[in-house]
């Protein structure tokens, strides 16, 4: 018996038979050619390269992927945190056949001759936190990954590791990864992806990922940026779109048409609350478009709040809302406002969520660091969303700072000023002049930049023609010197006491 054939076969773990079946259906396309020839290997170096301009500045994931598959986990943790992204490949490419990548990757580990790679590394010197993965190789971290580490000065930064694998060597890799990132500041939370046997890259649709990966994003503070342009990813692991409608002040049968009109247009998020007296309605239009086949329930994402004079009452008043939506499930529930007790109406939606009946929770018009301690001081689950009275004049860019640490976003009612204040921003003169340089309306722009600064915005009507006006923002992307300039606008002034 050949022992130590039998060894290896044991050791090689996540190589095992490497998606065998799947390399020979891909007929050569895996990225084992990293550098096939002198032609693509020029495309591909400026492909893989990351620009000053393109930098987010803070976050970047590197990846080495031998068969693809650490490939789709990077590109789906880059696209739903924003990160830029930078994949390692060796200059000689690795055999196809696992067996055969197993015991050279053995025979490097032990004479420490480690594969040559293409030097094209990024420069992280603009970045904060940089997210770092590849396959576990014999339970240890792959060579190319081992050698890019040894080149690489990670000190005083925040290093966030991931592997993917068949199921063992987590443990021995997370160590021998540890070691090799000692100078690091910091290194966060360890996720490991596992792939069954004879898998492939698109063994996990993007949904499938993104769940897996919520609650290690979350656990690591890593802010999440849009995921399809339109969406943000929660701390509760749900999506969010970033523009939606609010209906404050409609009542229930001018809210149905509203919310009707809303979906027809793209529309994805909807505002109500239990104050505003309007649930029902929201309901039936969010119904009214299901009958019709837009939608599905699952695609609409509906917000309500608890109001005050329920707070002795916050956990029945969950149901009330539910029956009066109609809906199963309501996707975030809010504290509507401070007030007594307000601490136990947070606890009372936590309880909401443990039960089934709320997806994401969070809270409404508590606008410092303090009041977002006090009101969630005991609770399990820190807040997905804070809304806020949110505008030019008024930009919760502190807020929104210090609640990254939990991967909360900060959405905006009032984007526009609120009632009395609309024609002011409108009618500034930075905002008249970026809606001539895009061809914009002047609510374009305010909602645009409010989505690039990070922020959900709800602008309310009940006007089909600003409906569909201020839906249509997702053809178009405000410079960083024009993003400042709006920045620039704020003044800490508030137009309501709520």
């Amino acid at each position: 018996m050949n022992w130590k054939k039998v060894i290896s076969i044991v050791l090689i773990g996540v190589l095992g038979l490497m998606c065998m079946a799947a390399c020979r259906a891909a007929a050569g396309t895996s990225e084992e050619s990293q550098v096939p020839d002198t032609s693509t290997a020029a495309q591909e170096n400026a492909d893989n390269e990351v620009t000053e301009d393109e930098s987010s500045g803070s976050m970047i994931v590197v990846y080495y992927s031998w068969s693809e598959n650490t490939k789709s986990i990077a590109k789906r943790i880059a696209e739903t945190t924003g990160a830029d992204i930078y994949e390692i490949r060796t200059v000689k490419a690795y055999p196809k056949d696992g067996y055969e990548t197993s015991d050279i990757a053995q025979e490097e580990r032990r004479t420490g001759n480690l594969p040559e790679i293409v030097d094209d590394l990024p420069d992280l010197k603009e970045y904060n936190t940089v997210i770092i993965g590849g396959p576990i190789w014999n339970a240890y971290v792959s060579t190319p990954l081992a050698r890019y580490l040894e080149l690489t000065d990670l000190s005083e930064k925040t290093v966030i590791p991931f592997s993917t694998s068949q199921g063992s060597g987590q443990s021995s890799y997370l160590k021998d990864f540890q070691e090799r990132v000692r100078t690091a500041e910091r290194i966060g939370e360890y996720k490991d992806i596992q792939f069954p046997a004879n898998y492939s890259s698109d063994t996990f649709s993007d949904e499938e990922i993104d769940e897996m990966l919520a609650p290690w994003i979350e656990s690591n503070s890593l802010v999440s940026k849009s995921v399809s342009g339109k969406e943000v990813l929660l701390n509760s692991g749900y999506k969010m779109p970033v523009i939606g409608l609010g209906t404050w002040t409609q009542d229930d049968k001018t809210v149905e048409m509203s919310v009707y009109e809303a979906i027809k247009d793209g529309y994805r998020l909807i505002d109500t609350a239990q104050y505003y007296g309007n649930e029902t309605g929201v309901g039936n239009g969010v119904r009214k478009a299901i009958d019709e086949g837009i939608v599905k329930r699952e695609d609409v994402f509906v917000t309500t709040k608890v109001m005050p004079g329920n707070y002795d009452r916050a956990y029945q008043s969950i149901d009330e809302s539910l029956a009066r939506l109609g809906f199963d499930y309501i996707d975030l529930m809010l504290v509507h406002q401070s007030g007594s007790g307000d601490e136990e109406v947070y606890k009372a939606l936590c309880q909401g969520v443990a039960d089934g009946k709320i997806r994401s929770i969070g809270i409404s018009n508590y606008y410092t660091a303090d009041e977002v301690e006090r009101v969630t001081d005991g609770a399990d689950i820190k807040p997905a969303v804070i809304q806020n009275e949110n505008h030019l004049y008024y930009q919760n860019t502190e807020l929104q700072e210090y609640v990254k640490q939990y991967g909360t976003v900060i959405e905006s009612w009032y984007p526009f000023g609120g009632r009395g204040h609309t024609s002011e921003s409108f009618n500034n003169e930075v905002i008249v002049e970026l809606a001539e340089k895009y061809n914009k309306t002047s609510a374009q722009i305010i909602l645009r930049w409010q989505v690039q600064a990070g922020y959900i915005a709800i602008p309310g009507s009940s006007d089909p023609n600003h409906i569909a006006e201020n839906y249509d923002i997702f053809d178009f992307e405000l410079s960083e010197e024009d993003m400042q300039c709006i920045n620039n606008l704020n003044r800490m002034e508030r137009y309501e006491i709520w």
